[in-house]
């Protein structure tokens, strides 16, 4: 299981690392030490301290939040595909949406499909017929967010996540604000788009690749070529897989491995 140290968290939850302490000191997540006492959180963990916070910054009571959060650590499993799955304060009860389902977090009860929007005059339902009329321009936000992209590279990441919120399976929008955000170095970050990508998107070459780089980069070079693996997996012919792959075999001391993936490299090369 993938794990993540206190700054990375505060890096990927855009909050400050005081806050998430204080998140922790609350007993919201319990996350596992190294063997130096230092935090290591799971993407569960990820989870529940978005979920607190959100849920605190929308003034509910925190010994509802702490139930609700708690309720959802048993529910939830540990590698958790974040895409997809929404959670929403709707007068003193807390929702959790995810694809086809909605359920009260406290209770784990089904409740009746809904939108909340946030407006001068609190919190209000849509109905799903009201969110079929206002159906989302997809398209014309993808191509602002690319559009952005060398001007204001910030803006592109949180067009493309504005994107995922509204189309859990726009690849392109997980590729792309993954890659900006690896460009950036913020390595967890760019590392949960793409894994979030690949829960909610299935089988795509360039996902697994970009995961596989970034792996790469954090010198985790046993899970990059897993990651290279499965990116042939979806398409045995990537060349770019089978280049990379044969490099690190090489680098490694499995030459019969590396001149396999090295001869395929040319063969798709031609």
């Amino acid at each position: 299981m993938t794990v993540y140290d206190v700054r990375e968290v505060a890096t990927t939850l855009r909050m400050s690392s005081r806050a998430v302490y204080g998140l922790v000191r609350s007993g919201f997540v319990t996350p596992a030490r190294d063997p130096r006492r230092r935090l290591q959180f799971s993407f569960q963990d990820i989870l529940l301290l978005k979920t607190a916070s959100r849920l605190i910054a929308a003034s509910i009571p925190r010994r509802k939040v702490t139930r609700a959060v708690a309720a959802l650590r048993r529910r939830l499993p540990a590698e958790l595909p974040l895409a997809g799955l929404r959670i929403s304060a709707v007068g003193d009860r807390i929702a959790v949406q995810s694809i086809g389902r909605t359920w009260d977090a406290e209770t784990g009860q089904g409740m009746f499909a809904f939108d909340v929007l946030a407006g001068d005059g609190g919190i209000r339902l849509i109905e799903p017929g009201e969110l079929l009329k206002a159906e989302p321009d997809i398209d014309d936000w993808f191509a602002r967010a690319l559009s952005l992209e060398n001007s204001d590279p910030l803006a592109a990441r949180e067009q493309y996540l504005h994107i995922i919120a509204a189309d859990d399976q726009h690849v392109e929008s997980y590729i792309n604000c993954g890659r900006l955000l690896h460009l950036a170095r913020e390595w967890a970050a760019a590392e949960l788009v793409y894994r979030n990508g690949i829960a909610a998107c299935g089988t795509c070459a360039t996902l697994f690749f970009n995961l596989a780089v970034l792996l790469e980069d954090r010198d985790r070079f046993d899970e990059a070529i897993a990651a290279y693996q499965q990116a042939l997996q979806c398409e045995p012919d990537h060349r770019d897989s089978h280049h990379n792959l044969a490099r690190l075999f090489e680098a490694s001391g499995r030459v019969q491995h590396a001149i396999r993936h090295f001869n395929h490299y040319r063969r798709c090369s031609k």
